[in-house]
């Protein structure tokens, strides 16, 4: 993940985007994003949408919501 937010910035994108998670048996904890400076900008239950701006003309996304149970 540190050479995805290397080559981000060296080509000049204005962000970096990724899902984390709040349950410990998710793979992709939030913590571990967290400490890789991206901040959570919606929720969805268990689901974090997660982002690095790098430029500030980064627009915030919106995190799709699943309707199926």
């Amino acid at each position: 993940m540190s050479s995805d937010i290397d080559i981000a910035r060296s080509s000049s994108r204005k962000g970096v985007i990724s899902f984390g998670y709040t349950d410990p048996k998710w793979y992709l904890p939030v913590s571990f994003f967290e400490k890789l400076g991206l901040s959570e900008i919606s929720r969805n239950g268990e689901e974090r949408l997660m982002m690095l701006v790098l430029s500030s003309k980064a627009e915030i996304p919106r995190q799709m919501v699943t309707k199926y149970t």
